[in-house]
């Protein structure tokens, strides 16, 4: 059985080898055919950026106690999101009609086809976690190119957009619980207010605004607009008087702030007070950071170059199919004019090319039916 394998195998190099002429001919042809195509064919060229954004995202020395920590799977979808968010569908309607990549008016059907074409062009995935390649294709060079530098440009403004407003909503709940504490939750004013006044003024703009909106209404008797006027009062009166000194006249505070721990509710609010202070600075100061030179959360691996040559269609790649196609098309053709040849052979034509002698033909007839008695007794009948 090894042997007839092995003749098989034989048998059929040797036939390949035999008409190789064809093989030869017919993988130059499919050869010339793909690399036509690679010529041809419309060209895609690719322009790639690569950024790092590290763990330390939404996350600073400052506030690192209390700010949300982020687990690097996690991280990851966010980029993502912020990713898609980065490329909008506004963001590529600005891209499209400044490299003018659309055919339709805007608000059209085919607009909203484009605009789809036009997002699956943009490539977007993770090497590891930390590490993303931001990438679009064009037929354009100089458009691949600069599509990609501003889609980098707008992920870049919108990590830092995302991480302040995210930094800013944790300044602005740290400011209503210190004037939650400060103000008082009454009509009274807590003596820790006069240790800032910039919230003692933003509390007499918003009371008077709030006092001006409904003497629109209301008399001053309404008990709304007396309450308000009294507030009003308290407020100029503690602004005027601040210089370093408890203002005299002030109301202790009723605040209904209760204890966190044991102790007078006094001394709790001064302790909880001064520790907000302390956040609330600490955050300041990171928000201050963000508005400086490049945050040190994230950084730029490979900034997007104008490709020299298409990604698509590759010659390389071309070339490669081309020959594979060739030599498969070989096989097919060469086994092809071997089972026809067989097929088709006369028994005399194939002695003649052996040289060796013709013995005969055997019969062919169905084994569940004799042979009449005329054909036995005849020996002509036999071939």
């Amino acid at each position: 059985m090894n042997s007839a394998r092995t003749l098989e195998i034989d048998f059929f190099f040797a036939t390949i080898w035999k008409k190789r002429g064809a093989v030869v001919g017919i993988t130059a042809a499919s050869l010339f055919i793909f690399l036509s195509l690679a010529f041809f064919l419309p060209k895609q060229y690719k322009s790639t950026a690569v950024i790092n954004v590290y763990n330390k995202y939404f996350q600073a020395g400052l506030v690192r106690d209390y700010a949300p920590q982020t687990e690097v799977g996690e991280l990851r979808g966010q980029i993502e999101s912020l990713e898609k968010k980065a490329v909008s569908d506004e963001f590529m309607q600005a891209m499209g009609e400044k490299y003018r990549l659309f055919k339709y008016p805007a608000g059209s059907l085919q607009r909203n086809a484009e605009l789809e074409q036009m997002s699956k062009h943009f490539e977007f995935f993770a090497f590891n976690p930390t590490t993303y390649q931001l990438s679009f294709i064009a037929r354009d060079p100089i458009v691949a190119h600069g599509i990609t530098e501003e889609a980098l440009h707008s992920l870049e403004k919108t990590l830092v957009d995302e991480r302040v407003k995210t930094l800013a909503g944790m300044r602005d709940a740290i400011r209503r619980r210190i004037e939650t504490i400060v103000l008082g939750k009454s009509d009274t004013v807590n003596p820790l207010a006069f240790e800032r006044g910039d919230l003692l003024t933003e509390e007499l703009a918003k009371t008077q605004a709030e006092l001006k909106s409904l003497r629109t209404r209301f008399t001053d008797t309404h008990p709304e607009v007396a309450r308000l006027i009294a507030r009003t009062k308290r407020l100029e009166s503690l602004i005027s008087a601040q210089s370093g000194q408890k203002p005299q006249g002030a109301a202790p505070s009723t605040d209904d702030t209760r204890p966190l721990v044991g102790g007078d509710a006094k001394d709790v609010d001064k302790e909880v007070y001064q520790e907000l202070i302390k956040k609330l600075n600490y955050l300041n100061i990171t928000l201050d950071q963000e508005s400086g030179e490049q945050p040190s959360y994230y950084g730029i691996v490979q900034n997007p170059m104008i490709p020299a040559s298409p990604t698509w269609p590759s010659k390389v790649a071309f070339s490669i199919w081309g020959i594979l196609v060739g030599l498969v098309l070989s096989v097919l053709y060469i086994a092809g004019t071997e089972y026809l040849a067989q097929s088709n052979s006369d028994p005399i034509e194939v002695s003649r090319k052996l040289k060796i002698p013709l013995l005969g033909t055997m019969p062919s007839f169905a084994w569940n039916l004799k042979p009449r008695e005329s054909e036995m007794s005849d020996p002509g009948g036999w071939q």
